[in-house]
């Protein structure tokens, strides 16, 4: 991928950790606008994050605005109007991106390539919208332009990012003004766990509708494809083409979770913080070891850290459950939704327990037919806070790491991976969510 293209689109990717399969863990245990403005009419276009303009029209920066000029790194202090009327695309060396020229600036277009569709360069702005994209107009955060053919107009997918809460989700963030000007009424994301609808749309913030798809950790590997509708009528979406080194309209766009970590990972060194880098590395740590749990598989894992034996006495020293009898048992589930289940000595179906705030748990059935009590964990870095449950008015104490404690040992190579990559999984999240909200 076209170096330029690739830094833009990983700086999109943001870890959203605001707080999560597969079975049960008991082993050993972003207006496309096509506007009323015709073609060559002059207008006033505020400058916004999504916002269309022509050559002719004047662009309203407001007072105190940034605009990206010359590379990704720099930007120019902008302040009031400028005008478009004398606008031209300049080529840049790579002949793979150019820039806007205004007066005697050159602002940056190249966030994404652009091209005919036969690879052959724009050589002024007929027929071509101006699209601005990204950012907030900030210092940090300048406005980015792009130049779009009027064929290329399919709705914006913005970027991608990952929800870790009480389940591992993938989140797809369009254009919202895109979306409205093309009439899309349905989306669909489709994926392992079957297609999910949606008829009406999430606000998510930065002028873009988000789209949710929950997933195992067994999954993250898996594609997840979105696709947008107008009554029946799919809707294209722009998607970048690598072997076209272009932005083409396509019918949709397929994306999974494990690409989103390798594109944070395999950025240049320094550009994320080590709690973004660690807590990415432990989410697709989860994943690896979970697959291999449940299917045999032996992919490698790169666990943070040499020292296996640290983890162990931290998982040791305080993770122990507070059961009954060596025949209760705790494990995990690794679902769409994670839980924390007990396994207690003569449960049936008509057993009752109660939590810490007194709600009534029944008893669910579990791995091999056997009844337990199943407790959601509400974010990963719940994982190590023990749940108290009472049955027969005696105390159940466990934690998800109490999993961890009766299998960190195992015989089994692919029950202590899981074991491990669980307790990393948790202090990662932890440590960065600290991080991100300090």
């Amino acid at each position: 991928m076209n170096k330029i293209v690739k830094k833009a689109m990983a700086a999109a990717l943001v870890l959203a950790l605001v707080g999560g399969g597969a079975p049960t863990l008991s082993g050993g245990g972003f207006d496309v606008l096509k506007p009323s403005i015709v073609a060559n009419a002059e207008a006033m276009v505020t400058v916004a994050n999504g916002a269309y303009f022509h050559k002719g029209d004047t662009l309203d920066f407001g007072t105190g605005s940034y605009v990206s000029v010359y590379d990704y790194e720099d930007s120019l202090f902008i302040s009031g109007t400028q005008s478009f009327t004398n606008a031209g695309i300049i080529h840049g060396d790579e002949d793979t991106y150019g820039y806007i020229h205004i007066g005697n600036a050159d602002f940056d277009c190249s966030l994404f390539p652009y091209a005919d569709g036969n690879s052959v360069m724009l050589n002024s702005f007929e027929g071509v919208w101006g699209y601005i994209v990204c950012g907030d107009g900030t210092e940090e955060s300048p406005y980015y332009f792009c130049p779009l053919l009027q064929e290329l107009a399919a709705v914006t997918y913005s970027y991608a990012n990952v929800t870790l809460d009480d389940s591992v989700t993938l989140n797809f963030y369009a254009d919202k003004p895109s979306l409205n000007a093309l009439g899309v009424d349905g989306v669909t994301l489709t994926g392992p766990n079957g297609a999910k609808s949606y008829t009406t749309f999430e606000n998510g913030g930065n002028d873009c509708y988000i789209f949710r798809y929950p997933l195992y950790a067994t999954q993250l590997d898996e594609d997840v494809t979105i696709q947008f509708k107008k009554g029946e009528d799919i809707v294209q979406v722009r998607v970048y083409d690598e072997e076209a080194n272009a932005v083409v309209p396509k019918n949709s766009l397929s994306y999974n979770i494990n690409t989103y970590c390798d594109e944070i990972l395999e950025f240049e060194e320094g550009y994320y913080a080590d709690e973004v880098i660690n807590a990415v590395q432990s989410l697709k740590n989860l994943g690896i070891a979970a697959k291999n749990y449940f299917s045999d598989s032996t992919d490698e894992i790169t666990f943070i850290g040499t020292n296996y034996t640290t983890d162990k006495d931290a998982i040791k020293a305080d993770y122990a459950p507070t059961f009954q009898s060596e025949n209760d048992k705790v494990s995990v589930v690794l679902d769409s939704v994670f839980s924390i289940r007990y396994y207690i000595d003569g449960l049936t179906a008509d057993s009752t327990a109660t939590d810490e705030n007194d709600t009534v748990l029944n008893a669910v059935k579990g791995k091999g037919g056997k009844y337990c009590f199943e407790k959601k964990i509400v974010s990963p870095t719940d994982m190590g806070s023990p749940y108290t449950i009472t049955y027969n008015s005696q105390d159940y104490i466990a934690s998800a790491l109490s999993w961890s404690y009766r299998t960190i040992e195992n015989d089994s190579n692919r029950i202590r991976n899981l074991s491990r990559a669980l307790y990393q999984y948790f202090k990662y999240t932890e440590i960065y969510e600290t991080w991100a909200n300090s």
